[in-house]
């Protein structure tokens, strides 16, 4: 009887200062800093920190970074019954994919809109509230400029 062949990944090592996740075939993510399997709650705050993160597909070596940050996203939203993103601006990005280049880099300018104090909120953790308050407050003037930009 013939051994299987062992399977080869083509995922490189991350680069200094970089933290490296892998995505495995089975939907599986291996955190290669903390040798160990991860799941998308615990990506929350790996993608909140400080540091580059790469998710790249182990076997094919695609950079899936993007994909996993939107999984990440749209299952926070689901687990804290929060809109971190409206669906209006989603729907801006798509309107604006023709003239993408122009429209990114005016999101990117918008996102720098400087942070107004916060309210706290009634939830139980006082930060992560008055955080998202801000986060929300700060998505309502992206949509607003976006809304005028289309007109």
């Amino acid at each position: 009887m013939r051994d299987k062949p062992r399977r080869r990944y083509a995922t490189a090592p991350a680069s200094p200062g970089e933290r490296l996740i892998r995505k495995y075939g089975n939907r599986r993510l291996y955190d290669t800093r903390a040798s160990r399997y991860v799941t998308l709650e615990d990506l929350v705050e790996v993608f909140a920190g400080s540091e580059a993160v790469r998710v790249l597909d182990a076997v094919s070596g695609e950079d899936l970074t993007k994909r996993v940050l939107a999984q990440v996203i749209l299952s926070e939203e689901a687990r804290h019954h929060v809109e971190l993103v409206p669906l209006e601006l989603l729907r801006a990005l798509l309107r604006q994919r023709e003239g993408h280049d122009a429209f990114q880099r005016r999101l990117l300018r918008w996102l720098e809109v400087p942070v107004v104090p916060s309210v706290p909120s009634a939830t139980s953790d006082p930060t992560r509230g008055s955080e998202m308050a801000d986060l929300k407050r700060r998505l309502r003037v992206i949509e607003s400029r976006i809304k005028r930009q289309d007109r």
